[in-house]
């Protein structure tokens, strides 16, 4: 406006002059609606990614928790399995020795019946 001239009654050029600055206005303005979207954006994305790295970490520690508190329960596991079989071979050696102790005494026993038979 400040530098379009007084119009005549018929002067297209003052017409032509304030659509053209009108519309380098509008232009202006679309510019910065335009930089402040993509500066949002920019901005929405550093959120997203930052997020996503939080994420990514935490994820990350969980499951690292998780892999030692399986090898824990693994190892406590092996460690139960192996006094189970500790006990087990205990007791089959233990019924081994009771039933060759037993097996001696039957033995033992028929010797002096058939000697008690034959007196």
């Amino acid at each position: 406006p400040g530098y379009c001239t007084t119009p005549g009654p018929y002067d297209d050029t003052f017409v032509y002059c304030y659509t053209i600055t009108g519309l380098c206005k509008d232009l202006h303005n679309v510019k910065i609606q335009n930089q402040m979207l993509e500066d949002n954006c920019e901005n929405q994305n550093q959120i997203q990614e930052e997020k996503i790295a939080s994420m990514e970490n935490s994820y990350k520690s969980e499951n690292k928790l998780l892999e030692n508190k399986l090898v824990t329960i693994e190892n406590n596991c092996q460690s139960k399995n192996q006094i189970w079989e500790e006990k087990i071979t205990s007791l089959e050696n233990d019924y081994k020795r009771k039933t060759q102790m037993q097996e001696v005494k039957i033995a033992s026993l028929e010797h002096d019946y058939k000697a008690q038979q034959r007196d």
